[in-house]
């Protein structure tokens, strides 16, 4: 039995201890780790090939899907994606439910000028400092799904204040917004001609 749960720590180093005994930390700070660098933002990577494929290629690595312009089907896998030049391939819409999306993550968002459809159900690293980065796709976004994250509350929703073209914003099951019925009133006046699924 003790052998199973130290099979669940990793050692922090070999020879720390205290009082007498090896430090262990939890295998969540190498996942959390890990996230970080797939949500990390590689400039040269978007240089390279232009920000609406290193987007794309961000999802996809993270296990979501995507949809570009030129393809009537969404993609979901990262050799599937269009071959096209970057200048004529546009990302159309972001399926990232349920995958480790992390505020820094959302930097991706940055050139993306033709993305009318975010999906962040169930996205549990995502939190109101990741909201700041929808500003990036205020111009084209249409539809936002928000449903499931806990740690939005309602202190980042005046970041979403600034989405005029939105028409769809779905926040069900967020705990983490107090005051429903008014922080709700606060984004319908804001958004007049947005539907907001709670």
């Amino acid at each position: 039995m003790l052998g199973s749960s130290l099979r669940s720590c990793m050692p922090v180093s070999s020879g720390s201890r205290v009082k007498g005994r090896r430090v262990f930390v939890p295998q969540r700070t190498f996942w959390m780790w890990l996230n970080f660098v797939f949500n990390r933002v590689d400039h040269s990577r978007v240089a390279d090939v232009g920000p609406d494929r290193a987007a794309a290629e961000w999802i996809l690595r993270l296990g979501g899907s995507v949809k570009f312009g030129s393809f009537e089907s969404w993609t979901t896998d990262y050799n599937r994606m269009p071959a096209e030049p970057r200048e004529t391939t546009r990302l159309e819409a972001i399926n990232a439910s349920g995958i480790t999306i992390t505020n820094n993550g959302l930097e991706h968002l940055v050139g993306l000028e033709g993305v009318y459809h975010l999906d962040f159900t169930n996205c549990k690293y995502l939190s109101d400092e990741g909201l700041v980065h929808l500003a990036n796709v205020r111009g084209s976004l249409l539809e936002l799904e928000l449903s499931g994250c806990p740690s939005i509350s309602s202190s980042g929703l005046p970041c979403l204040y600034g989405l005029s073209r939105l028409q769809y914003l779905g926040l069900r099951d967020t705990p983490g917004i107090r005051d429903r019925d008014t922080a709700l009133a606060a984004l319908l006046g804001a958004l007049p001609h947005c539907q907001i699924g709670s």
